[in-house]
């Protein structure tokens, strides 16, 4: 190596500073020749010029991002996800629908099961789904991926930006022409990258246009100016081309490496919309077989009980027990069935069933001892599960078998897995302790009722294979005694009805 190339190396080598120092000169030559220029050849990386462009530009924009970004965004686009799928539904799918609107589902539920319903909805869901056309679902989503785009820029707090270079800013006067001072680009940087992130996700054409009146029209408004829109595109496809915000964006950051991120929207808005309509079906079908319940239940109370109540449980109930409510539990699987059992016990049994079966077996002369053994043991069971149930009931309190146990649990459930664990299990316990009630309650009133029908079998073929006589136990008033049984295996039956009622709900 020469002297004079030991002299140039030694006051010109080539550094990794000075080499990023020509880098920094070379973009900010590029950055000045666009129009308007974005950059200024002195201290400020970003001009006041580029903020006013970036104004002109979003101003006739500004009232659509924001309605984009409250429909879209922040309402989940359902108003327009409904107009987008309507404007695809065809007159047959809306017969379909016609079937399952809640006058028709009321209509059917006093004639048919809700599970014959439920076949009958799914079968015709399927139908109206399939009569979609593939092309017509690609174009609805299309329009919608293409709003959420925009709406993505809509997020972006324009009024805000502009405001950090004219404090005086004021997006709601139109007649106010902004002061813009220059400002360090560096503080935004991360300001340009969610604005390029919104650009570059979005092509704007004259398709977003058609898309835009779309979506006012989804809202039942007057869509903008679209002229003014139009010149907004035109300038924001041109930043994109210039790779404006790609080379700004390099030089504030000093990563001349960086790239935008490209946001891509492809929802399928066919499927979340039916998703919808299904539960919405589901819904008013619940609601109206659960009226029809509710009446044919309250119709069945009143023939079975008049206006009679009895004291409801005390513990093994959503409204009663304070313990369960304070920690928002519900454990009462079988509360309204329990609830109906106990007063069944109290208004019909403890009332006139039991002095009447009482009656029978003290002074009915049996031939069948069998039967007369069985008719006893179901006037004993009959006595004990009103005890057993008040027992139950009771267990459940504060200081019972299952409530204070349960009270234990709760107060360490938060923090010990075993907790939540032991007392799920004592839960099911409560309501297998529940449901055992129930099944002895329907299987005693069961019995009571077969052997009223074969009395009623030996009064009505004269037999004296049950009784030797039935004058015997009933003073002469044989007529009478057998209207009443007869009457007393109506009520059975319409208490077994009732349970059957609130089980299926």
């Amino acid at each position: 190596m020469g002297i004079f190339d030991t002299f140039v190396n030694l006051f010109f080598k080539d550094t990794p500073e000075r080499r990023f120092q020509r880098q920094v000169q070379g973009r900010i030559r590029e950055l000045s020749s666009l129009r308007p220029p974005a950059m200024e050849r002195k201290s400020e990386w970003v001009h006041a010029a580029f903020i006013e462009h970036l104004h002109e530009i979003f101003l006739p924009m500004l009232p659509t991002l924001q309605l984009l970004k409250l429909e879209i965004h922040e309402k989940k686009g359902m108003a327009v996800r409904r107009y987008l799928v309507e404007s695809i539904t065809h007159e047959n799918q809306r017969k379909i629908l016609g079937m399952l609107e809640e006058a028709e589902i009321v209509k059917a539920a006093r004639e048919i099961s809700k599970k014959e319903f439920y076949l009958t909805m799914e079968n015709a869901l399927k139908t109206f789904m399939s009569l979609y056309q593939e092309e017509e679902k690609d174009r609805v989503n299309l329009y919608y991926n293409r709003l959420q785009a925009l709406a993505k820029l809509g997020e972006y707090d324009f009024p805000l930006l502009f405001k950090d270079f004219d404090p005086n800013y004021n997006a709601e006067n139109p007649a106010y022409k902004p002061d813009f001072s220059s400002k360090d680009g560096k503080y935004f940087v991360e300001d340009f990258k969610a604005i390029h992130r919104g650009i570059m996700a979005s092509i704007f054409d004259e398709e977003l246009l058609e898309v835009l009146q779309a979506f006012y029209t989804s809202l039942g408004r007057e869509a903008p100016d679209l002229k003014r829109l139009r010149v907004s595109f035109k300038r924001l496809e041109e930043l994109k081309s210039n790779q404006v915000f790609d080379k700004l964006l390099q030089v504030l950051s000093r990563d001349f490496d960086y790239k935008p991120e490209f946001l891509v929207f492809n929802d399928s808005i066919i499927i979340g919309l039916i998703d919808g309509l299904i539960q919405e079906k589901r819904d008013l079908v619940e609601s109206a077989f659960g009226r029809i319940k509710s009446d044919h239940v309250a119709k069945l109370q009143e023939r079975l009980f008049g206006t009679e109540t009895a004291p409801p449980l005390r513990h093994y109930t959503p409204k009663q027990n304070a313990t369960f409510a304070s920690h928002d539990i519900s454990i009462f699987e079988y509360a309204a069935e329990l609830d109906l059992v106990k007063a069944f016990l109290i208004l019909k049994w403890s009332k006139v069933l039991r002095e009447f079966v009482n009656n029978l077996i003290v002074r009915g002369k049996f031939k069948d001892i069998a039967a007369q053994k069985a008719l006893n043991d179901v006037y004993h069971q009959m006595n004990e599960m009103l005890t057993a149930i008040q027992r139950f009931d009771e267990e459940l309190g504060e200081s019972g078998k299952y409530g204070s146990r349960i009270k234990v649990l709760l107060l360490s459930t938060k923090k010990d897995r075993k907790s939540s664990v032991a007392l799920g299990e004592l839960v099911d316990e409560c309501n297998k302790q529940a449901k055992e009630r129930i099944s002895e309650a329907i299987l005693a009133t069961k019995n009571l009722m077969d052997l009223f029908t074969r009395l009623d079998d030996a009064y009505r073929e004269q037999s004296k294979r049950m009784l030797l006589n039935v004058l015997e136990w009933d003073g002469g008033r044989t007529a009478q005694s057998y209207q009443r049984m007869k009457a007393f295996a109506q009520d059975i039956l319409v208490f077994l009805n009732m349970l059957k009622s609130l089980s299926s709900s």
